[in-house]
């Protein structure tokens, strides 16, 4: 499957609700640590977490998602200590 299947894949889940913790996904959780993470926010190693990540989906329904994430605010705002991007800036308003 390619990444933009799986993108829209991702983006049905996340509007419909659906867990994506069932067993349907796991062959999707590892093709990398971007996709480990949609998958799996919960349990995912935020050390290899990359903030630029936020600016891939532009949708409410995903910024509810990760704002039940305290951990990923705290990355982002650590990563705009050091570098300026507007869009990361706007995404975070909508996290917090």
């Amino acid at each position: 499957m390619m990444d933009y299947d799986v993108n829209t894949l991702l983006d049905v889940c996340y509007h419909s609700g659906i867990d994506l913790s069932l067993g349907e996904f796991d062959e999707f959780r590892n093709i990398n640590s971007y996709f480990n993470w949609l998958f799996d926010l919960g349990n995912f190693n935020y050390d290899d977490f990359e903030p630029l990540w936020l600016t891939e989906y532009r949708s409410d329904f995903f910024y509810r998602k990760f704002a039940k994430y305290p951990v990923i605010k705290k990355k982002v705002l650590e990563y705009l200590k050091n570098s300026s991007n507007t869009l990361l800036e706007k995404i975070v308003l909508k996290i917090c």
